[in-house]
């Protein structure tokens, strides 16, 4: 007789990245997958989502600590009658966590679906997938490096070597403009935690992929048109055919010899057929509602991956020309404020009467989750 295979549900964890868990959610909706939510608090987003019925438990504790996130596990398996969890990958603080007490979680029956935690760091630090880029990626292009104290030519970009965050965030790249803002920081930086690279013009896209653990890509792409001052989040992209490019290859080609799986977005930027490595990310990223509404949806290839499932992870006919929108990344409210625009700025009036376009594709602007948006708005009224 064969033994009765284990019922496995996901386990989230809300309260940050709330875009991308909420396109998470959708997909698990629309396949049937059982999943239980650990809130960040009682004031954790979630609950002004149709979702909240589906919080298992609340943390105690907003630092990650290991009792209280055993508690918040048990509990979810009760309530699920699930003794196993694959974890959704949601944020660079929960994943670096986990990687780093993965034996612990495992013994509570808890799948963490990323690689090991040398080569998770490796791509989403900037300044060591950068080298490896300048190694091992064949075709990829990397801005120049800037030494410290040498000429500055303005426009420039400083980037944290490593990541250094917490739960809330971390450290940006910041582009600096003028001597005046560069010797500002200079003063108080430590050169050890910071490199010096060329600011890049042009386009900016993200080429987004799943690399299951038996080889397979799923692949889609997406243009930024605007997004929040200071490297903040995208609020508005539309998807691209760069994914079908020779610059795609160059990066699939890399994570195969890596021997890597799971998640990643590689944002790159430029022109003309040429485009040059921004930074690596193997996680969810914040406008990932466009792969679900274009039709290539990498949550179902990671689902498929790691939950044994044979679902629909791309439609006959993707739908390039889907877009992403964020109305309430425009406003006070909810960390919003000042924008920039990706293209030229003689572009800028033209992308402006476009958003018209987009209004429809707002990811919050949904009957699931139209509280969240509303009260976006409500805050700046």
């Amino acid at each position: 007789m064969k033994a009765a295979q284990t019922k496995v549900c996901v386990l989230i964890f809300s309260g940050y990245n709330v875009r991308a868990i909420v396109a998470f959610i959708r997909t698990l909706s629309s396949i049937q997958i059982e999943f239980g939510i650990v809130a960040v608090s009682s004031e954790d987003p979630i609950f002004r989502t149709d979702y909240s019925k589906n919080v298992t438990a609340v943390r105690e504790c907003k630092s990650l600590d290991k009792s209280d996130l055993a508690r918040c596990v048990k509990e979810t398996q009760s309530v699920l009658a699930s003794t196993a969890l694959l974890v959704a990958p949601s944020t660079e603080y929960l994943n670096r966590f986990f990687l780093s007490q993965r034996d612990f979680f495992t013994g509570l029956g808890v799948l963490v679906p990323l690689v090991e935690k040398h080569l998770y760091e490796l791509i989403s630090d900037k300044k060591p997938f950068a080298e490896i880029c300048r190694d091992m990626g064949q075709g990829v292009l990397l801005p120049q490096d800037i030494e410290w104290g040498a000429p500055y030519l303005y426009p420039f970009v400083a980037k944290p070597i490593r990541y250094a965050g917490s739960e809330g965030g971390a450290e940006r790249p910041i582009i600096f403009e003028s001597e005046q803002q560069f010797i500002g920081f200079s003063e108080r930086c430590d050169p050890a935690e910071w490199y010096l690279q060329e600011y890049v013009y042009g386009r900016s896209f993200y080429l987004l992929y799943y690399f299951s653990r038996s080889g397979e890509v799923t692949k889609f792409s997406m243009e930024n048109l605007i997004q929040q001052e200071g490297g903040g989040s995208i609020l508005c992209s539309r998807g691209s055919d760069l994914h079908r490019s020779d610059c795609s290859v160059c990066y699939e080609n890399l994570f195969k010899r890596l021997g890597f799986h799971g998640l990643v977005m590689v944002e790159v930027r430029g022109q003309h057929g040429e485009y040059y490595m921004i930074e690596a990310n193997p996680r969810f990223w914040g406008p990932s509602q466009l792969f679900v509404d274009a039709g290539v949806n990498l949550f179902v290839a990671l689902l498929n991956d790691w939950l044994e499932l044979d679902c629909t992870v791309e439609r006959s006919s993707p739908d390039l020309g889907a877009k992403y929108f964020w109305s309430g990344g425009f406003l006070g409210g909810q960390g919003g404020g000042d924008v920039a625009l990706f293209e030229a700025p003689e572009r800028s009036s033209e992308i402006l009467s476009e958003l018209g376009g987009y209004l429809g594709a707002d990811v919050l602007m949904r009957p699931d989750t139209f509280s969240l948006a509303a009260e976006a708005w409500g805050a700046n009224e």
